[in-house]
């Protein structure tokens, strides 16, 4: 799948993200420390090059001490007269100032009066009235501290360099101050091409820092973006090509794995999709046999439902005539004995024997009593009604059910049974040319005329009058009544 506008650029942005952070990481990890370096170092060498000015200062205003005390038959402000004109030459005095024990300004040289002004402002507790007296305190001024300003009590005796304790003197007599503040340009100069040079090199050394940073990042990020790009295209379900191991680090380690990895899986993809393959022509192939199978299976089931309902047909009908047999015919008259007693209906069923069929069948042969009795069971189904159940007890006894038929229609209906079958027959003796004649006799029983309980009982009874039918004579229609002695006869016209 095509990765997104949106997708691509939050990537993009983020593989920027994270190398302007390292970027930003270097120069703060590099050029700060070295920045810092730079500045302690310049520092140090300011601070070393004021101290030895500094020294300087302090051993002149010494030696003017110990001058103005030499002459000791002069008074001081005479004496200090004499002193600044002999220094009126040197250039390098910014101001030369003399005072007595009680800080009364007696003469004083300025070739400076901004240096004078600013060691006033700044360092103004060392003229003040009452100010103790501190030892070696220089004071400096100018643009980068070139101007040393130093304060130098006048002992009398005098105080050598090497004696001078680091507490406050009492043993001796002050007479006086030396106020005096040297300029050395040469240091300011030095001073300044040291800043100078020390921001040169702190702005080349963050500018290299940042040129190896991002240099550094690129050759860092060349191999992650590689790898970056080679998982979009394994996401993508694509085969990346194998990446080369340059470095031999982590990263370098990251792409072997990653190597490994890819081919693995495009191994196991390319077995997955072969097996994919293979699955899909057997599960083709399991397809065609299991339709083929199927088509089989619906055959055969066809073929045994067919099978079942002939089963069904030939244990439910006589294989001669066609009606039903004795066990459908009971089942069909249990239904419609039960299907009368919850309606309220009547039941009517007529029992058939054929009367002298035995010596049609021992003359003519059993053939001609096959047709005889095919004859006769295609004579009660084509006189019956679709409801009416007409079935064959065995030989040539036949039954007939009439559901919701009364005593005087189930009679009619008998009667017009035995009127069609007398007609057969005497078609059938023109074409047989058969000795003796086969009549019909019928015995009828109604189930509100009997009071049969059970649907035996109402066979039993129409059974009952079949024997009265043809003890009677054959060829007659019996009706059974609840009193045996009611049977009626109906012989046939």
């Amino acid at each position: 799948m095509p990765m997104k506008p949106r997708q691509r650029q939050s990537k993009s942005s983020a593989r920027r993200t994270l190398a302007r952070r390292l970027m930003i990481w270097a120069v703060i990890l590099i050029a700060v420390p070295m920045f810092l370096c730079a500045i302690s170092l310049t520092r140090l060498t300011s601070n070393a090059l004021k101290q030895s000015h500094a020294r300087n200062v302090t051993m002149l205003g010494q030696t003017l001490a110990a001058s103005l005390v030499a002459r000791g038959d002069e008074s001081l402000a005479t004496a200090s007269s004499e002193l600044l004109d002999v220094l009126n030459s040197d250039d390098r005095l910014a101001f030369v100032a003399v005072m007595d024990a009680n800080h009364q300004l007696l003469h004083r040289r300025t070739a400076d009066p901004q240096a004078w002004l600013d060691h006033q402002r700044w360092a103004g507790k060392l003229i003040s009235q009452g100010t103790p007296v501190e030892l070696n305190q220089p004071v400096y001024h100018g643009r980068h501290g070139e101007v040393v300003a130093y304060k130098q009590p006048i002992w009398n005796p005098p105080l050598l360099t090497d004696e001078m304790p680091k507490y406050r003197v009492t043993d001796r007599k002050v007479e006086g101050y030396i106020l005096l503040a040297m300029r050395d340009r040469g240091l300011a100069q030095v001073l300044g091409n040291l800043y100078v040079t020390q921001f040169t090199v702190t702005v080349l050394m963050v500018i290299g820092t940042i040129f190896m940073a991002i240099w550094g990042v690129k050759r860092w990020m060349s191999p992650v973006r590689e790898l970056l790009a080679a998982t979009e295209r394994l996401g993508r379900g694509e085969e990346p090509p194998l990446l080369p191991v340059q470095r031999h680090d982590e990263l370098g380690q990251l792409t072997e794995s990653f190597n490994r990895m890819a081919r693995r899986l495009f191994s196991t993809r390319r077995r997955l999709l072969h097996a994919n393959d293979e699955m899909y022509r057997t599960n083709q192939q399991l397809e065609a046999q299991v339709v083929q199978r199927t088509e089989e299976l619906v055959a055969t089931n066809h073929e045994l439902e067919r099978a079942v309902e002939q089963l069904k047909t030939m244990a439910a009908t006589d294989p001669l005539t066609g009606l039903c047999n004795r066990r459908a015919f009971d089942q069909a008259m249990d239904r419609a004995f039960a299907e009368a007693q919850r309606h309220g209906t009547d039941l009517a069923c007529v029992m058939i024997d054929l009367d002298g069929f035995k010596q049609l069948n021992d003359q003519m042969g059993h053939p001609a009593g096959d047709e005889l009795l095919v004859g006769c069971a295609r004579i009660l189904s084509k006189m019956g009604r679709t409801s009416d159940v007409v079935g064959r007890f065995g030989g040539d006894e036949f039954v007939m059910l009439l559901p919701g038929t009364s005593h005087d229609k189930a009679l009619f209906a008998a009667q017009r049974v035995q009127q069609a079958f007398a007609e057969f027959v005497e078609q059938y003796d023109k074409t047989q040319q058969m000795n003796g004649t086969v009549t019909m006799s019928m015995g009828v029983a109604c189930l509100r005329h009997t009071l049969a309980s059970e649907p035996l009982h109402l066979l039993s009874f129409a059974d009952q009058a079949l024997y009265h039918a043809k003890s009677q004579g054959k060829n007659r229609v019996s009706v059974y009544h609840s009193v045996a002695d009611d049977l009626t006869d109906r012989a046939a016209a």
